[in-house]
């Protein structure tokens, strides 16, 4: 499949070492905004752990904002943070908007081809883009799947699928966006 060509070549890159934006700027993901970029909570961070961290600083501050005490980041931090950063791995460049949405497939002409018909594709839509964790990929993903299609079925042959990480991360989406 095109797609997963295309996903490994992009997962293939050389690392930089930190997890952020292509300029080593803060992480582009909507999930780890803050006001003025604060570097605890946005990035860049030199590490899995930190950049779990940051989320979890994220959820802190939404607690706070509320005048609550943060006891699911106290959660987050106490049971999730060891299952979701291994600072043995990477930071692995991402797309981090993987939807049916921003793939472009355009038919085209190829007399190579057996019935005379070739697909090129194109994805778009690259401001999340950057370094994250190696199963970032497929966790933004999974927040925007909707369970009406097969689409969740089809992202397993583009990328490789983290379950048990996008279901913990899932907690993180549904306390930062306030669901």
């Amino acid at each position: 499949m095109k797609l997963r060509g295309i996903f490994n070549q992009l997962r293939a890159l050389p690392s930089h070492g930190f997890f952020g934006d292509v300029n080593k700027g803060h992480v582009p993901h909507h999930l780890l905004f803050s006001p003025g970029y604060e570097q605890k909570a946005s990035g860049p961070f030199e590490s899995e752990r930190d950049f779990v961290l940051g989320l979890v600083s994220r959820s802190r501050r939404n607690a706070k904002s509320n005048k609550e005490h943060s006891y699911l980041a106290d959660f987050f931090e106490n049971q999730l943070l060891c299952d979701l950063a291994d600072d043995d791995r990477t930071p692995i460049f991402t797309h981090s908007d993987l939807q049916t949405k921003n793939i472009l497939v355009r038919q085209i002409s190829s007399p190579n081809s057996p019935n005379g018909k070739e697909y090129e594709v194109s994805i778009v839509d690259w401001e999340s883009a950057g370094w994250y964790p190696a199963y970032w990929e497929y966790v933004a993903a999974f927040f925007a799947f909707r369970w009406k299609d097969d689409w969740p079925e089809k992202m397993v042959g583009i990328v490789d699928a983290w379950p048990k990480e996008a279901a913990m991360m899932r907690m993180f989406y549904q306390d930062l966006m306030g669901f």
